[in-house]
């Protein structure tokens, strides 16, 4: 016979990851039903200075308020949020929410080498380049004269091919694509396999096992323990 008013409180934040020492923002909207022109009071607390921030509807079905963050140690925070009760509103559940807030300590870092450039490792850059996630150094040989290396928000360390263990290490992760002998000479493997085995590294096979990118045979078989392809040869019965 009668219709009651109702609030109901939503927060994510507007990024996936948090990077500590970078500003961020955390959204929360304010959904209602049968409320005209109310103000309304949200509440925020962050664990260390609460507050207060008063909205006021207009007839539109919800409010939405940009909370902006930053937080210069990665870890956990917890933000709460909390609207108050309008007159003669009867369900409160959903007008509170807690939020886990999880800041990382750096960006994921990686090294793109291909002798041999195609579109889907192109692709594959391009995807990398939008994720504020990462940090990308995408090193690619062109012409036997003509290199190219394409560095994305890599601040810390100088965009050249890594030809040192120590220089290696900064990475978190090596994609290699096709006939990367054309960059890295045969020393430069030796690192690679340190990098894997002793310093835990992620290596991506993008453009298929040792024996198919175009590595010379000795270079594929001293390889083929980096590589999760089983060969053709493996899989048939005996």
């Amino acid at each position: 016979p009668r219709l009651e008013p109702d609030l109901a409180l939503v927060a994510r934040p507007l990024q996936d990851t948090l990077i500590a020492g970078e500003p961020g923002s955390i959204q929360v909207q304010i959904f209602q039903s049968n409320v005209a022109n109310q103000t309304v009071t949200l509440h925020i607390d962050d664990g260390s200075t609460p507050r207060s921030q008063q909205l006021t509807f207009r007839g539109e079905p919800y409010l939405s308020f940009d909370l902006p963050v930053r937080h210069e140690d990665p870890g956990t925070y917890v933000y709460t949020f909390r609207v108050d009760p309008l007159p003669r509103e009867v369900e409160h559940r959903n007008n509170h929410q807690t939020l886990y807030l999880n800041v990382t300590p750096q960006r994921f870092r990686v090294l793109l080498l291909e002798g041999e450039p195609g579109w889907d490792s192109k692709f594959l850059a391009h995807a990398l380049r939008n994720d504020p996630r990462m940090e990308l150094l995408q090193i690619s040989q062109i012409s036997p004269t003509r290199r190219e290396v394409l560095s994305t928000r890599l601040s810390e360390i100088d965009p050249v091919f890594p030809e040192t263990r120590a220089q290696l290490a900064a990475f978190d992760a090596i994609i290699l694509g096709r006939s990367p002998h054309r960059i890295a000479d045969e020393p430069w493997f030796d690192h690679l396999e340190d990098f894997v085995r002793d310093q835990g590294g992620g290596l991506l096979w993008a453009r298929g096992p040792p024996q198919a990118i175009g590595l010379p045979t000795h270079l594929a078989e001293r390889l083929a323990p980096l590589s999760p392809f089983a060969s053709v040869r493996d899989l048939l019965p005996e």
